[in-house]
């Protein structure tokens, strides 16, 4: 289980904004790049996985936070995945 979080970096003690959990997870292709020079160099990574969720953090107009959750959790024979 590989778990990935995107936070607000202005409000660094709220709770988590976004979270991307993914389970049997490969990691299928790894590459760095870039060209020479000012240019920042670039990373390129392929993720294989069997189910995926994501959750999505916000706060209500009364401050509770509430959480919104997606996923998907089928994956078919020919490597695209179907949504619920």
């Amino acid at each position: 289980t590989v778990m990935a979080t995107i936070r607000d970096d202005q409000k660094p003690d709220e709770e988590t904004h976004f979270l991307i959990v993914m389970r049997d997870l490969l990691v299928s292709s790894y590459q760095t790049g870039g060209s020479a020079g000012d240019a920042p160099p670039v990373e390129e990574l392929t993720l294989n996985f069997e189910e995926a969720e994501t959750i999505y953090r916000h706060k209500a107009a009364t401050g509770e936070v509430q959480e919104t959750r997606s996923g998907v959790n089928v994956c078919l024979g020919d490597g695209s995945v179907r949504f619920k």
